[in-house]
Protein backbone atom coordinates (compact mmCIF):
# COMPACT_ATOMS: atom_id res chain seq x y z
CA UNK A 1 0.00 0.00 0.00
CA UNK A 2 1.43 3.34 -1.03
CA UNK A 3 1.62 6.39 1.19
CA UNK A 4 -1.03 8.08 -0.96
CA UNK A 5 -3.41 5.17 -0.45
CA UNK A 6 -2.86 5.30 3.31
CA UNK A 7 -3.68 9.05 3.31
CA UNK A 8 -6.90 8.40 1.37
CA UNK A 9 -7.97 5.62 3.72
CA UNK A 10 -7.31 7.61 6.91
CA UNK A 11 -10.26 10.07 6.56
CA UNK A 12 -12.59 7.20 5.68
CA UNK A 13 -11.49 5.25 8.76
CA UNK A 14 -11.92 8.32 10.96
CA UNK A 15 -15.42 8.92 9.58
CA UNK A 16 -16.41 5.29 10.16
CA UNK A 17 -15.04 5.41 13.70
CA UNK A 18 -16.96 8.61 14.42
CA UNK A 19 -20.20 7.12 13.08
CA UNK A 20 -19.68 3.96 15.13
CA UNK A 21 -19.01 6.00 18.27
CA UNK A 22 -22.08 8.15 17.66
CA UNK A 23 -24.19 5.05 17.16
CA UNK A 24 -22.99 3.58 20.47
CA UNK A 25 -24.07 6.65 22.44
CA UNK A 26 -27.50 6.41 24.12
CA UNK A 27 -30.15 8.28 22.19
CA UNK A 28 -32.20 10.87 23.99
CA UNK A 29 -35.83 9.77 24.41
CA UNK A 30 -38.22 11.50 22.08
CA UNK A 31 -40.26 14.15 23.83
CA UNK A 32 -43.97 13.52 23.72
CA UNK A 33 -46.02 16.40 22.40
CA UNK A 34 -49.37 16.68 24.16
CA UNK A 35 -52.55 18.37 23.08
CA UNK A 36 -53.19 20.78 25.93
CA UNK A 37 -56.87 20.67 25.08
CA UNK A 38 -56.93 16.94 25.89
CA UNK A 39 -56.91 17.24 29.68
CA UNK A 40 -57.05 13.47 30.16
CA UNK A 41 -53.75 12.95 28.33
CA UNK A 42 -52.22 15.93 30.14
CA UNK A 43 -53.27 14.53 33.51
CA UNK A 44 -51.85 11.08 32.75
CA UNK A 45 -48.51 12.57 31.67
CA UNK A 46 -48.22 14.74 34.78
CA UNK A 47 -49.41 11.90 37.03
CA UNK A 48 -46.49 9.75 35.88
CA UNK A 49 -44.00 12.47 36.80
CA UNK A 50 -45.63 13.11 40.19
CA UNK A 51 -45.63 9.40 41.05
CA UNK A 52 -41.95 9.10 40.09
CA UNK A 53 -41.00 12.07 42.29
CA UNK A 54 -42.79 10.61 45.33
CA UNK A 55 -41.32 7.11 44.97
CA UNK A 56 -37.83 8.48 44.30
CA UNK A 57 -38.14 10.50 47.52
CA UNK A 58 -38.15 7.27 49.54
CA UNK A 59 -41.82 6.30 49.63
CA UNK A 60 -42.12 2.65 48.51
CA UNK A 61 -45.11 1.91 46.31
CA UNK A 62 -47.83 -0.09 48.08
CA UNK A 63 -49.29 -2.62 45.65
CA UNK A 64 -51.92 -3.93 48.09
CA UNK A 65 -54.73 -2.01 46.41
CA UNK A 66 -53.82 -3.18 42.90
CA UNK A 67 -53.43 -6.79 44.09
CA UNK A 68 -56.86 -6.74 45.74
CA UNK A 69 -58.39 -5.22 42.62
CA UNK A 70 -56.76 -7.88 40.41
CA UNK A 71 -58.01 -10.66 42.70
CA UNK A 72 -61.58 -9.34 42.69
CA UNK A 73 -61.44 -8.90 38.91
CA UNK A 74 -60.24 -12.48 38.49
CA UNK A 75 -63.09 -13.82 40.63
CA UNK A 76 -65.64 -11.81 38.66
CA UNK A 77 -64.20 -12.95 35.32
CA UNK A 78 -64.18 -16.62 36.35
CA UNK A 79 -67.90 -16.56 37.14
CA UNK A 80 -68.71 -16.08 33.43
CA UNK A 81 -67.21 -19.38 32.15
CA UNK A 82 -68.26 -21.06 35.39
CA UNK A 83 -71.93 -20.22 34.78
CA UNK A 84 -71.62 -21.75 31.31
CA UNK A 85 -69.65 -24.94 31.97
CA UNK A 86 -70.26 -25.72 35.66
CA UNK A 87 -73.93 -26.82 35.38
CA UNK A 88 -73.08 -29.43 32.71
CA UNK A 89 -70.07 -30.67 34.69
CA UNK A 90 -72.09 -31.04 37.88
CA UNK A 91 -74.90 -32.78 36.01
CA UNK A 92 -72.51 -35.36 34.58
CA UNK A 93 -70.42 -36.00 37.69
CA UNK A 94 -72.48 -34.88 40.69
CA UNK A 95 -76.10 -35.24 39.68
CA UNK A 96 -77.21 -35.35 43.33
CA UNK A 97 -76.09 -31.73 43.72
CA UNK A 98 -78.61 -30.62 41.12
CA UNK A 99 -81.66 -31.39 43.22
CA UNK A 100 -82.67 -27.76 42.87
CA UNK A 101 -81.90 -27.67 39.14
CA UNK A 102 -79.23 -26.20 36.87
CA UNK A 103 -80.55 -22.72 37.40
CA UNK A 104 -79.36 -22.86 41.00
CA UNK A 105 -75.74 -23.08 39.87
CA UNK A 106 -76.25 -20.30 37.34
CA UNK A 107 -77.89 -18.04 39.92
CA UNK A 108 -75.05 -18.76 42.35
CA UNK A 109 -72.52 -17.64 39.72
CA UNK A 110 -74.56 -14.52 39.03
CA UNK A 111 -74.64 -13.76 42.75
CA UNK A 112 -70.85 -14.10 43.01
CA UNK A 113 -70.48 -11.89 39.92
CA UNK A 114 -72.72 -9.19 41.38
CA UNK A 115 -71.05 -9.36 44.79
CA UNK A 116 -67.59 -9.13 43.23
CA UNK A 117 -68.56 -6.15 41.09
CA UNK A 118 -70.05 -4.31 44.07
CA UNK A 119 -66.95 -5.14 46.14
CA UNK A 120 -64.65 -3.64 43.49
CA UNK A 121 -66.72 -0.47 43.30
CA UNK A 122 -66.83 -0.15 47.09
CA UNK A 123 -63.10 -0.79 47.41
CA UNK A 124 -62.30 1.86 44.81
CA UNK A 125 -64.62 4.39 46.45
CA UNK A 126 -63.69 3.78 50.09
CA UNK A 127 -59.98 2.94 49.88
CA UNK A 128 -58.43 4.11 46.62
CA UNK A 129 -60.46 7.33 46.31
CA UNK A 130 -59.13 8.28 42.86
CA UNK A 131 -55.53 8.04 44.12
CA UNK A 132 -52.82 7.78 41.47
CA UNK A 133 -50.39 6.37 44.03
CA UNK A 134 -50.57 4.78 47.47
CA UNK A 135 -47.28 4.26 49.28
CA UNK A 136 -45.92 2.57 52.34
CA UNK A 137 -44.34 4.47 55.22
CA UNK A 138 -41.12 6.25 54.39
CA UNK A 139 -38.21 4.94 56.42
CA UNK A 140 -37.31 7.41 59.16
CA UNK A 141 -40.40 9.56 58.60
CA UNK A 142 -42.50 10.95 61.44
CA UNK A 143 -45.68 9.62 59.86
CA UNK A 144 -46.97 6.23 60.95
CA UNK A 145 -48.47 5.45 57.54
CA UNK A 146 -47.82 5.89 53.85
CA UNK A 147 -49.04 8.54 51.44
CA UNK A 148 -52.15 8.76 49.32
CA UNK A 149 -51.41 10.91 46.26
CA UNK A 150 -54.45 12.27 44.43
CA UNK A 151 -54.52 14.58 41.41
CA UNK A 152 -57.30 16.37 39.60
CA UNK A 153 -57.97 18.73 36.69
CA UNK A 154 -61.43 20.21 36.51
CA UNK A 155 -63.13 20.31 33.13
CA UNK A 156 -62.43 23.49 31.16
CA UNK A 157 -59.79 24.50 33.73
CA UNK A 158 -56.01 24.68 33.45
CA UNK A 159 -55.24 24.16 37.16
CA UNK A 160 -53.60 20.84 38.05
CA UNK A 161 -54.23 19.98 41.70
CA UNK A 162 -52.14 17.59 43.80
CA UNK A 163 -53.33 16.36 47.21
CA UNK A 164 -51.04 14.56 49.64
CA UNK A 165 -52.71 12.79 52.54
CA UNK A 166 -51.87 9.96 54.94
CA UNK A 167 -53.33 6.57 54.11
CA UNK A 168 -54.62 6.11 57.67
CA UNK A 169 -55.88 9.61 58.42
CA UNK A 170 -56.81 10.36 62.04
CA UNK A 171 -54.08 8.41 63.82
CA UNK A 172 -51.59 9.98 66.18
CA UNK A 173 -48.79 12.02 64.58
CA UNK A 174 -50.63 12.09 61.26
CA UNK A 175 -50.52 15.32 59.30
CA UNK A 176 -53.47 16.99 57.65
CA UNK A 177 -53.91 16.67 53.87
CA UNK A 178 -52.18 19.37 51.83
CA UNK A 179 -53.05 20.71 48.39
CA UNK A 180 -50.88 22.20 45.68
CA UNK A 181 -52.15 23.81 42.49
CA UNK A 182 -50.31 24.86 39.36
CA UNK A 183 -51.43 25.96 35.94
CA UNK A 184 -50.50 23.44 33.26
CA UNK A 185 -49.40 26.38 31.11
CA UNK A 186 -46.39 26.74 33.43
CA UNK A 187 -45.43 23.08 33.02
CA UNK A 188 -46.22 22.51 29.34
CA UNK A 189 -44.83 24.68 26.56
CA UNK A 190 -46.65 25.90 23.44
CA UNK A 191 -45.63 22.74 21.58
CA UNK A 192 -47.21 20.50 24.21
CA UNK A 193 -43.91 19.27 25.67
CA UNK A 194 -43.83 18.77 29.45
CA UNK A 195 -41.04 20.64 31.24
CA UNK A 196 -40.29 17.61 33.40
CA UNK A 197 -37.44 19.23 35.35
CA UNK A 198 -39.70 22.12 36.37
CA UNK A 199 -42.48 19.73 37.37
CA UNK A 200 -40.08 17.63 39.43
CA UNK A 201 -38.70 20.71 41.17
CA UNK A 202 -42.15 22.03 42.11
CA UNK A 203 -43.47 18.65 43.26
CA UNK A 204 -40.32 17.94 45.31
CA UNK A 205 -40.66 21.31 47.02
CA UNK A 206 -44.32 20.60 47.81
CA UNK A 207 -43.46 17.15 49.17
CA UNK A 208 -40.80 18.61 51.47
CA UNK A 209 -43.30 21.18 52.75
CA UNK A 210 -45.71 18.36 53.49
CA UNK A 211 -43.06 16.42 55.39
CA UNK A 212 -42.12 19.52 57.42
CA UNK A 213 -45.76 19.96 58.43
CA UNK A 214 -45.68 16.50 60.01
CA UNK A 215 -42.53 17.37 61.95
CA UNK A 216 -44.12 20.55 63.31
CA UNK A 217 -47.27 18.69 64.30
CA UNK A 218 -45.33 16.17 66.41
CA UNK A 219 -43.75 18.93 68.49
Amino acid sequence: ITARSQREMAPADATAAAEEEAGSLPKEPEKQELNKGDLTSVKYALDDVVADVVTEAGYPRDDTASNVRILLSLIVCLTVPASHFLPSYVEENHAHLLALGKNTVVFACLAVYALGSVSMAAFAYLYEKDAILITKQKKGAFSSSGLRVTTNIERFDDMYKITLAPVTYGQQFERDPMDFEKSITQWIDVNGVVAEEVVRKDVSKFLKSYEKSAYKKTK
